[in-house]
C-alpha cells in the first residue's frame, strides 16, 4: 500500500471509477478527476452547476469559482483547454457516491 498523504493524484478516464477514488482517499491523498458523460448523474449535475456558476448573477464571485486555461499549438492547430473548479457542491446529490467529493 502506498501512502499518499499530502499528495495529489491525477488520472485519465480510469480515475473515474469509484473504487480507485476510494483507495486514493483511504491512503490520505487528494485526487483530480475529469467528469465525462459515462457518469451521467454526476456529469449532468456538475454541468448544470458550472453553467449556473459562470452565469451573470451577483453571487458568482462569492462561491469560489476557479478557472485555469492552457493554450497549446501543434500540427497546424491551436487548442485552448479550460479547467473549472469549485468547492460549492451543496445540492449536487451525486457527491455522496464519490469519496472525497463533499459539499
Amino acid at each position: 500500500m502506498r501512502h499518499l498523504h499530502g499528495r495529489v493524484v491525477t488520472m485519465d478516464a480510469m480515475g473515474g471509477q469509484g473504487e480507485i477514488a476510494r483507495q486514493v482517499v483511504a491512503q490520505g491523498g487528494d485526487d483530480v478527476r475529469s467528469l465525462k458523460e459515462p457518469h451521467p448523474g454526476i456529469h449532468w449535475e456538475c454541468a448544470e452547476l458550472f453553467a449556473w456558476l459562470r452565469g451573470p448573477h451577483p453571487m458568482a464571485e462569492d462561491v469560489g469559482l476557479g478557472c485555469d486555461a492552457q493554450v497549446d499549438g501543434g500540427h497546424g492547430r491551436l487548442e485552448t483547454r479550460k479547467g473549472w473548479s469549485t468547492e460549492a457542491l451543496a445540492g449536487v446529490e451525486a457527491c455522496a457516491r464519490w469519496p472525497g467529493l463533499t459539499p
